[in-house]
């Protein structure tokens, strides 16, 4: 005659965590994804990614409130670092649909290397990247 037991074994495979670290890790972009979309956000970007010394760099991007909704009028800070330091600041001012410009030349004697632009807001900040080569 055979006991009954309550007892339940539970295995756990590499499988079963594998699993588990990718819904974290899905969890977490999405929930960066809605912040981002929900909150007060900056987008910004450049129309290359790498430029030659004397060309025009142009840096766009939009600001929103909240939910895709476009922040009209809103004062924008542009600052571009390069290897040797601040070589362009401007202040713009976002049109009817949260989008915003600002471009510049760069020198001719222009450093070879890794650019950063930003654009700031009195509510948030972005960023992003650009080479220039000779």
């Amino acid at each position: 005659m055979q006991a009954k037991s309550d007892e339940v074994v539970i295995t756990i495979t590499w499988v079963h965590i594998a699993v588990a670290a990718i819904i974290i890790v899905a969890s977490f972009a999405l929930w960066n994804f809605l912040a981002s979309m929900l909150g007060p956000g900056v987008r910004l970007s450049t129309n290359k990614r790498e430029y030659k010394p004397g060309e025009e760099v142009v840096l766009e991007g939009w600001v929103n409130e909240g939910f895709l909704t476009p922040s009209s009028s809103i004062p924008v800070a542009i600052e571009v670092r390069g290897p040797l330091g601040v070589v362009w600041i401007d202040q713009t001012t976002t049109d009817g649909s949260g989008y915003f410009v600002s471009a510049f030349t760069l020198r001719e004697d222009s450093t070879a290397g890794e650019y950063e632009a930003f654009a700031s807001t009195e509510l948030a900040r972005s960023s992003t990247t650009f080479r220039v080569r000779p």
